[in-house]
């Protein structure tokens, strides 16, 4: 799709669950639906960062954003296994 002056629209996706690197095991469903709306817009996604992850990258052709929600030592507390009962 096309503004009046000819350019691509632009669309951000803000998502929580983003693949954070190439076959990443995170649900991919927000990042097939990106993959697809690339052929009518420019796209960028702006997810949580999380240990490991480039903070800006092109995948694929869409721009990734990863944006830090928490202390880098500490980003990660949610999925360390001292926290969840067992």
């Amino acid at each position: 799709m096309k503004t009046e002056k000819g350019e691509r629209k632009r669309l951000l996706v803000l998502s929580s669950t983003f693949p954070r690197w190439k076959d990443d095991i995170e649900p991919p469903f927000v990042y097939d639906l990106c993959f697809h709306l690339k052929k009518h817009y420019d796209i960028h996604v702006l997810a949580p960062h999380y240990p490991g992850a480039a903070l800006e990258e092109q995948l694929t052709g869409i721009q990734v954003t990863r944006f830090r929600y928490f202390f880098a030592p500490w980003e990660d507390w949610l999925t360390r296994a001292e926290f969840w009962p067992t």
